[in-house]
């Protein structure tokens, strides 16, 4: 069998036998996938994470309205382990800062709760990676910057110092929407959002459009680590029995 031949076939053989990098998103319905075209033009961040890495299986687990509390009571926490991820992005924090008993919780059962789902997904070998969830889009009486404080603030804090005690990467989609929204001004932060009737009073302030989906997407996709394995070393010359030239 002709040298070359043989590498090739080795190589595809040994990519053909290597599982595929899955990552898996959980949140709620600022990370859900909706069908396009949707209702409302509305889309989670978590749907277009694959635009932006190469490699990488993507499964979306995000469930609209969910926070750490009911997405573990619920069960759907299990069903993202039972992917058996080698990455979990993880963004919650508008159910827990809701009053909904349902799914309310203080910062500190969050972090408990945050905790959790670390040690979980430690435990099936993925790597845990926190994700804030993005600033409400209030203007400030200025009607251009984000107001400030948004009611997510403690629950952002709670998350970071949770990573920080864990050793956990956490993404902080919070602060990076902030400074977007506060460069470009909040009504060209409109193109972000989901929709907007001038008529009736409707404003998005919190879903994601199609592009603004896609832009979380980008800036998370920017400070994600490397989730691509390094290919296989070519086995060395002369390593199979065919590759040395007999002489007959």
């Amino acid at each position: 069998m002709p040298r070359i031949l043989a590498l090739a076939l080795i190589l595809a053989a040994s990519a053909a036998r290597a599982d595929p990098t899955i990552a898996v998103t959980v949140g709620d319905s600022i990370v859900k996938t909706y069908p396009e075209p949707h209702l409302v033009p509305i889309q989670g961040w978590g749907a277009k994470m694959a635009l932006y890495t190469e490699g990488v299986t993507w499964v979306n687990e995000a469930v609209g309205g969910a926070s750490t509390k009911s997405f573990i009571e619920r069960g759907y926490w299990a069903n993202a382990l039972a992917e058996h991820p080698d990455f979990m992005l993880i963004m919650f924090g508008y159910g827990d800062a809701s009053p909904d008993i349902e799914s309310h919780t203080e910062p500190s059962t969050y972090r408990a709760n945050l905790h959790q789902m670390i040690l979980d997904a430690r435990a099936i070998g993925g790597e845990p990676i926190l994700v804030t969830p993005s600033t409400i889009r209030y203007p400030a009486l200025d009607g251009f910057h984000v107001l400030r404080p948004d009611n997510l603030e403690a629950h952002v804090a709670a998350m970071i110092a949770q990573g920080a005690e864990d050793g956990v990467q956490v993404i902080d989609l919070h602060a990076m929407t902030v400074d977007l929204y506060d460069a470009i001004g909040i009504p060209q932060a409109q193109e972000l959002y989901g929709f907007y009737n001038a008529e009736q009073g409707w404003e998005d302030r919190l879903h994601f459009s199609v592009y603004g989906a896609q832009e979380a997407a980008r800036m998370i996709s920017e400070q994600l680590p490397d989730m691509t394995p390094d290919p296989p070393d070519p086995p060395a010359v002369g390593m199979f029995p065919y590759w040395t030239r007999r002489e007959d």
